[in-house]
């Protein structure tokens, strides 16, 4: 079942039980919304948990999560597209962290991700060396 028909079936009955029936199309775009932030929330988790790095994924999640509510950023075409964008950027971003021990030298990568008109046209890694 799609996102958007799910939505819509639950915004149905919230205004089947007294829901303002104007605000039907809100409340499926709310829940929409909210059930796709699950979605790649739950998706995410299990893949930390796949990954053996579920503390990792969660420092991610954490410092991930704000950004794209309140930033917001490029938007995929589909609903199953920004999940699988969301989570492949968790995932990339989980597999490079190494664990370091203190006063050594170790290699971070950055990855640049550029979208015009919400496609994406490049992918460029960097590798410096930060001494801890």
């Amino acid at each position: 079942m799609r996102l958007n028909s799910l939505a819509r079936k639950i915004a149905n009955c919230l205004v089947k039980n007294g829901a303002d029936p104007e605000m039907e199309e809100v409340y499926a775009y709310g829940i929409e919304c909210t059930l796709s932030t699950l979605l790649i929330l739950a998706l995410l988790i299990a893949a930390g948990f796949i990954l053996g790095k579920p503390l990792q994924m969660l420092v991610f999640i954490a410092a991930w999560l704000p950004l794209r509510m309140l930033v917001g950023g490029a938007h995929a075409n589909t609903h199953w597209a920004c999940p699988l964008v969301s989570v492949g950027l968790g995932t990339v971003s989980v597999c490079m962290t190494v664990r370091t021990r203190p006063k050594t030298m170790c290699n971070r990568c950055a990855t640049h991700l550029v979208f015009n008109d919400s496609k994406l046209i490049q992918v460029e890694m960097r590798s410096f060396k930060i001494p801890l």
